[in-house]
């Protein structure tokens, strides 16, 4: 069953200005799915895995929130790297990725 969920953010600009974005999602996308898989595979023992694509649908823009005993010790920067050489097949076609890991909800 598909379901429609929307979401808006408030973005502050670089010019100071506030701008709300607004993100539609209608149920998981394929791609929301494999990079889902791929990240559970990489990292054996996931608590919290979400793959969110924010670009309103067109798959160019994804947020990933990662929770995993895996990244105990290292430094944001390492795990960030984790998750980026995880995921460097599907990077290539995206315009950005905004990854969020850590150790404990």
């Amino acid at each position: 069953m598909l379901r429609s969920v929307s979401a808006s953010r408030t973005l502050r600009t670089s010019l100071g200005r506030s701008e709300t974005l607004l993100t539609r999602r209608f149920g998981t996308s394929p791609k929301e799915k494999a990079m889902e898989e791929r990240l559970k595979k990489a990292f054996e023992s996931v608590t919290v895995c979400d793959v969110t694509d924010v670009s309103g649908g067109c798959g160019s823009f994804f947020k990933v929130k990662i929770v995993s005993p895996k990244f105990e010790g290292m430094s944001l920067v390492q795990r960030n790297r984790l998750v980026y050489s995880a995921l460097q097949e599907e990077i290539g076609e995206m315009h950005g990725l905004n990854v969020e890991c850590k150790t404990k909800e």
